[in-house]
């Protein structure tokens, strides 16, 4: 598999490093996406169509809808939520935000809310007794009406905009629960769910929605924003010529967001979390352009889109593990079934559906965020079959050239895989941290070396100005990088990496970054990282090799981040306390016997992100500067524990 990894590099000129290595010529298939269509036959169809904007969902209030594994598992989950009282929305809470920075005090309510719509139009749509149905229709007339009477569907980190991302969810949920069973609500509600629609989000949208930060922007607020909005001009009864204008706007948006937010290799920086957040409402908006089209318009037939929905699993460690690089998190990743389903059906790419499995012994769960969507929670009930993959799964190599990121698998008969997970990218991406030449080693579901993930969102977190100095969270003094005579990674695309040389030689994969452009430090011409695995009869191995070219000495300290309990058995020794497994670091060179490892355990900046668990910074200090040509070699050997 990697040998083939290797060809695609040098198809995409990588095979030796230069300062123009991250900028990769697109191959022919990678070709920019116009979403030119005609949408006359969208307007043809809408009058005949209107109504049926997800044909594949169950029929309602049927004993079959309601018994269908996929219906049980979202039940179950929005139960424990569907009638929760902490809903309190006021304006002391939507004022902390600018007081400290806070989300969480006004967003949990907000979000739980949409959740209690979500569970009780669900309840609403699949139970088939007429008194239950009377029950739970008080549950969603309460769900409604208390979302209309707040005085902005815009939260506070987000007044800025006047379309923002969650009041156009927030539209796009109402829209989609009154096509579903606004007639169990009556046509007062129904009216007054279409009238605020319209005046809080569809009038603006027209009015200003271009000229807003995210319209053409390559962020996953495009491709939420102008794909909710987009579905609810084909929801919301209106003239068709508004309703064309419409959705012609929010197609011209997307088109940038499909061009600019994903690289020539199909992958967003942003992570598989936003991949997902943008890429499923557009995949719900082009979806229902086919339904109303009568199959007219079948927008993601284009080769684009499928290599950009190809990309993720690229990233996937195991169930419910993706790497963790910028804003992703590391702890655990949990799809949309329904989303995923409809790729692998649509692109025929089954190894998609690897990305809802879930650990032994694990069930289906959801954020309340993600419960909140009504509109993607009634897409789970229409394109999942209620079924996951298997634990354990089996994955391959993989590499994404244009965004620098590569997967390296190690099988063995004897354990579960070794998967290992290297960044080169750059520093100016969007949600970035500075982590160029940072990596992963997973095993049998846990990260042994990882990087920390997604920090907690405030408002500090996400100005550009402060994101890297109020906190270390997103710097690189708390990634699995070097630090160089004391200096941090730059901040900016100019500060990047190079991957190259992936290749595999005597049973052993490996793949090299350039760092040295990730810092400003003119005296170090080349910072190179090497990163090779392998199996030995002890177990699997990951051996670390940084080598410094210089005019002058310089001082290297190497850092590895962990969440594992760990303890230091020698000087130049740490162990790695995994459940199933023990990951053992060795300072192999230099070795004048004054070099050491030192553990810190961050428990102020965990205090400081919210986060209950313990994170670790591994420092290796060496005692003398590095010259030209010199190398840091770290050997880490995974054994499996002794049977309890």
């Amino acid at each position: 598999m990697f040998e083939r990894l290797a060809e695609k590099l040098h198809r995409h000129h990588i095979s030796e490093p230069n300062e123009q290595q991250h900028v990769i010529t697109p191959p022919a298939d990678m070709a920019q996406t116009s979403l030119d269509c005609d949408l006359n036959l969208l307007r043809a169809n809408m009058a005949q169509t209107f109504g049926k904007s997800i044909p594949e969902l169950p029929k309602p209030n049927r004993s079959r809808t309601w018994e269908s594994p996929q219906c049980k598992e979202l039940l179950r989950i929005t139960e424990r939520l569907r009638v929760s009282s902490q809903t309190e929305l006021n304006q002391d809470l939507y004022n902390e935000y600018q007081k400290t920075g806070n989300r969480k005090c006004y967003e949990d309510p907000y979000f739980l809310r949409r959740v209690q719509l979500t569970s009780n139009a669900i309840y609403c749509y699949t139970i088939k007794e007429p008194r239950d149905i009377v029950f739970y229709t008080r549950f969603l007339y309460s769900a409604v009406m208390k979302i209309l009477d707040e005085p902005t569907w815009v939260v506070p980190a987000h007044t800025r905009c006047k379309v923002d991302l969650f009041n156009a969810e927030t539209a796009f949920a109402l829209a989609q629960v009154m096509e579903l069973v606004g007639h169990l609500l009556g046509d007062t509600v129904v009216n007054k769910v279409y009238e605020e629609i319209d005046r809080r989000v569809l009038t603006p949208y027209e009015q200003s929605g271009r000229s807003e930060w995210w319209y053409s922007s390559p962020s996953n607020w495009n491709g939420v924003v102008n794909s909710s909005v987009g579905a609810c001009f084909l929801l919301v009864p209106m003239d068709p010529d508004r309703a064309i204008r419409g959705v012609s706007q929010a197609l011209e948006g997307l088109k940038h967001y499909l061009n600019k937010g994903f690289g020539l290799d199909g992958a967003t920086v942003e992570g598989v979390g936003y991949w997902q957040y943008g890429l499923s409402y557009l995949t719900a908006f082009f979806e229902m352009i086919r339904a109303r089209s009568l199959g007219g318009i079948d927008l993601l037939k284009d080769t684009r889109i499928k290599l950009i929905a190809s990309s993720a699993y690229k990233l996937q460690l195991g169930p419910n593990k993706f790497a963790p690089f910028g804003d992703a998190e590391e702890d655990k990743m949990t799809f949309s079934p329904g989303f995923i389903s409809k790729l692998a059906e649509r692109f025929n790419q089954p190894e998609l559906l690897n990305m809802l499995a879930i650990p032994a012994g694990g069930s289906f769960s959801q954020s309340n965020v993600a419960l909140s969507k009504s509109a993607l929670v009634f897409r789970d009930l229409a394109w999942w079959n209620g079924s996951l993959p298997q634990s354990p799964i089996e994955l391959t190599d993989a590499l994404l050239p244009n965004t620098g990121v590569a997967r390296m698998v190690i099988s063995s008969s004897q354990s579960p895989q070794l998967v290992i997970i290297a960044k080169a990218g750059h520093n100016g991406e969007e949600h970035n941290h500075c982590d160029v030449g940072s990596f992963v080693v997973h095993f049998d579901g846990e990260n042994y070396i990882t990087d920390p993930g997604k920090g907690v969102y405030t408002k500090q977190y996400s100005d550009p100005k402060t994101r890297y100095t109020w906190s270390d969270w997103a710097n690189s003094s708390i990634h699995s990088v070097p630090i160089l005579t004391d200096r941090i990674q730059g901040v900016g695309s100019e500060y990047y990496g190079t991957m190259y040389n992936i290749k595999v030689e005597d049973h052993a994969k490996s793949i090299q970054i350039e760092m040295a452009k990730a810092y400003a430090f003119p005296r170090v011409k080349s910072l190179q990282r090497v990163i090779k695995a392998f199996e030995e009869p002890e177990g699997y191995v990951v051996e670390l090799r940084d080598t410094v070219e210089t005019t002058d000495a310089v001082k290297l300290m190497e850092g590895f981040m962990t969440y594992l309990p760990n303890r230091q058995t020698a000087p130049n020794q740490v162990s790695l306390l995994g459940k199933n497994a023990t990951l053992e670091m060795t300072l192999i060179q230099p070795c004048t016997g004054k070099e050491y490892f030192d553990i810190q355990e961050l428990e102020d900046l965990m205090t400081e992100q919210k986060k209950t668990k313990s994170l670790y910074k591994i420092s290796l200090k060496l005692y003398e500067n590095l010259y030209n040509k010199d190398a840091v070699i770290v050997r880490c050997t995974l054994r499996k524990n002794a049977p309890k």
